[in-house]
């Protein structure tokens, strides 16, 4: 893949990333106009597990599959069928499993029931996160973004319609939801078509079947404890403290985390990239441009928060300035360690990423129990901090060691990557128009030398 091309990727990644927290500002008002807090308060119970075990049920067959077609570049009928079905079926155990639990959760017959029904449509999502792993390792990053693009689209239409035509109700909408996260998957037919054609690949030996298995429990281990890391907080903060920090603590978050738009694309692309095309070289540039690139967004948010949160989250939420700052720093941090991680996996070396999260657990959990009572929203921020730096200096120093690569490499920024981002409108620009009489210019720019 060139060094355009990947620029070219995470663009699309980032973009599509974009339109997912722009449409669920046009979402909000919308169910609280037609459902009233208390529905939109039913609602939000309903769909909450469908999400939480969507992120769970993959079982990390989803970065299996960005893995193994990375490695080859082919979508084969046997990667697009087999791990699909091998992930709807341990999704439907799953979702077996927790059925006895549904009314515990509830406590509410009719919620119980609305929990049921979303988690009905859970093995057919599962399936499309899969068919998008295997479409991140092909390459195939305009069909990963109109795939996410489409599921807010599809859930804010849908929403509309029902709204508009009086039948916006609980139900509808939770309905409403969680198909989104299955019809979204119609753009991944031609992948399965063209996959259908590939002729068949060599038999697995049981070693490598072994290994794959390993390659998955460790992806998954590691996004438990990564689930963990960003949610057991939340849900200590409020017999830790109370539900006013609790909000500022859940807004500073859902500021901070904007910042994290652009690595978490540089951190899919690359280790869909890496899984096929290990460079170093590109890992260390693409980890020190998303560092800058971060830590310029989140000085930009945070001189402007008090500008506009009134204006976004209403008043009284200005009092999470402090607890955002902490969380800027905490995000921006992170991101060398994001970056360092994805290329891990992509080497085959999951497991050692997940270490660092289990490790990042431990750090945090206690913390938060300390600091929240006294400190608020600004303890669990500062335990998010703490915990972010655990996780990211342990890929850091893993993968520093694979390579010989040192730790300030991944941090270090230098002129040349100021020089790059700032060239980047221009060759944006070029790409765009290829007749234009700059076209021939600047060839050798890209993202590693």
């Amino acid at each position: 893949m060139g060094e355009r091309s990947f620029a070219q990727n995470v663009a699309t990644v980032a973009v599509s990333s974009m339109v997912i927290p722009a449409v669920g500002f046009l979402t909000a008002p919308l169910l609280a106009h037609g459902l009233g807090v208390e529905g939109r308060g039913e609602l939000a119970g309903a769909v909450a597990p469908f999400l939480l075990l969507l992120a769970i049920a993959p079982f990390g067959i989803g970065d299996l599959a960005t893995f193994r077609t990375g490695r080859t570049g082919l979508a084969t009928a046997r990667t697009v069928c087999l791990l699909p079905l091998l992930a709807i079926g341990l999704s439907g155990l799953l979702c077996a499993a927790v059925l006895p639990f549904v009314r515990l959760y509830t406590g509410d017959a009719q919620l119980a029931r609305l929990v049921l029904l979303s988690l009905a449509a859970l093995p057919l999502a599962v399936a499309v996160t899969i068919l998008r792993g295997v479409a991140s390792g092909q390459g195939a990053w305009l069909t990963v973004a109109w795939e996410r693009a489409a599921t807010v689209v599809l859930r804010l239409v849908g929403l509309l319609v029902l709204l508009c035509t009086g039948h916006l109700t609980v139900t509808t909408a939770a309905v409403a939801t969680v198909l989104s996260f299955v019809l979204s998957g119609v753009v991944y037919i031609p992948l399965v078509v063209r996959a259908a054609t590939t002729p068949r690949i060599p038999v697995e030996t049981p070693s490598d079947n072994r290994s794959a298995t390993g390659f998955a429990i460790n992806v998954w281990f590691g996004s438990l404890a990564g689930i963990l890391l960003s949610r057991a907080d939340q849900v200590l903060m409020t017999p830790l403290s109370d539900a006013s920090e609790l909000g500022i603590y859940v807004v500073a978050v859902t500021v901070a985390e904007l910042v994290l738009v652009l690595s978490t694309a540089v951190r899919d692309v690359l280790f869909a990239t890496e899984s096929g095309d290990a460079r170093i070289d590109r890992v260390v540039r693409a980890s020190r441009l998303s560092l800058v690139t971060s830590a310029g967004l989140s000085i930009l948010i945070g001189a402007t928060f008090p500008l506009w949160c009134g204006v976004v989250f209403g008043p009284g939420f200005d009092a999470a300035l402090p607890a955002l700052v902490v969380m800027l720093v905490a995000c921006t941090i992170g991101v060398p360690g994001s970056v360092a991680g994805a290329a891990l996996a992509g080497r085959g070396r999951p497991g050692r990423r997940s270490v660092g999260m289990v490790a990042a657990v431990a750090v945090n959990v206690p913390l938060v129990v300390v600091l929240v009572p006294q400190w608020g929203a600004v303890g669990a921020a500062f335990a998010t901090l703490v915990g972010n730096a655990v996780a990211a200096n342990n890929n850091i120093l893993w993968l520093s060691r694979m390579t010989s690569r040192r730790w300030w490499d991944f941090h270090a920024i230098r002129g040349e990557e100021l020089r790059w981002l700032g060239a980047a409108p221009g060759r944006a620009w070029r790409a765009r128009h290829p007749r234009s009489e700059h076209t021939t210019s600047d060839t050798s720019a890209g993202m590693t030398r």
